[in-house]
């Protein structure tokens, strides 16, 4: 494995401490000295800047600052743009993802590594355990959802006491009823936005798209994008991470993570569900 064959890009959102500790872990995995380690600064305080910024500087760390606050996915697309404008290198897999994972397994980019996956697989998407919860949260979806779906999903996120209602027991259901590992790797539409291995090609093809909103539907985006290209997503059950869950968004109050969901939906079925 070569040095930058493999880049993993996260956003750094008043969290600086969680990327170091990120970076650490993938330090942890064999030839995790080798993965470029993207990070962009969409907000962080002045010291602690400074500090990611010296950590960096000593771990040949890719640091991009756009000085706003570009969202997750934009923010993503950010880091790799910067990253291929310095390096002038198309990596084989592009990892976008949290900061708060663990790799179940050591291996975990070797084997990433040594995968072939079909010429139609432009994302694939690991199992993941989600720590607190004992549960797995991929596949989300084997077939791509349909316009009255989404449209279903809008007028949740914009009724006044169903959304607060639908987005609290998103959160209660799975405390409840645990969702097994799917051991069978398949072609799916879509896979969860936490953690997500692009292909290099896709990434260029995704490098200069803009997400029209600031969170959410991230894995939308890049499932449509997929789709319109006559592409697919793959969930690969060999490959595993912990997702720990500390998210930023997780502190949103229901009635503001309801306000992002619909934003986010309403510009997916704009983009990609208006002509059905």
């Amino acid at each position: 494995m070569k040095r930058n064959e493999i880049i993993n890009i996260i956003i750094c959102y008043n969290n600086a401490d969680e990327v170091i500790q990120y970076h650490q872990e993938i330090l942890k995995c064999k030839n995790g000295n080798l993965v470029g380690y993207v990070v962009v600064v969409n907000s962080e305080t002045d010291d602690n800047l400074r500090e990611l910024c010296d950590y960096a500087e000593k771990n040949s760390i890719y640091l991009f600052n756009p000085k706003k606050n570009l969202g997750y996915m934009n923010g993503l697309l950010y880091g790799y743009r910067c990253f291929y404008k310095q390096e002038a290198v198309i990596p084989r897999y592009v990892i976008m993802s949290n900061t708060d994972i663990q790799f179940s397994n050591e291996d975990f980019f070797c084997f990433l590594e040594g995968r072939e996956y079909d010429e139609d697989v432009w994302c694939i998407g690991p199992s993941i355990l989600v720590n607190e919860l004992h549960s797995y949260d991929n596949p989300v979806a084997e077939q791509r959802f349909t316009s009255k779906y989404i449209k279903s999903l809008i007028w949740r996120f914009s009724t006044p006491i169903i959304r607060e209602l639908y987005v609290s027991a998103a959160f209660i259901k799975p405390k409840f009823i645990k969702r097994k590992k799917v051991e069978e790797s398949k072609k799916v539409y879509l896979i969860h936005g936490c953690f997500f291995i692009l292909k290099g090609e896709y990434a260029e093809v995704l490098k200069d798209k803009e997400f029209g909103v600031l969170l959410y539907s991230e894995e939308l985006f890049v499932a449509e994008n997929a789709y319109i290209l006559g592409k697919t997503a793959y969930y690969d059950a060999d490959l595993e991470v912990v997702h720990m869950e500390h998210s930023t968004t997780k502190k949103l109050k229901p009635r503001q993570r309801a306000k992002y969901l619909e934003e986010s939906m309403r510009w997916i079925f704009s983009e990609y569900y208006f002509k059905e």
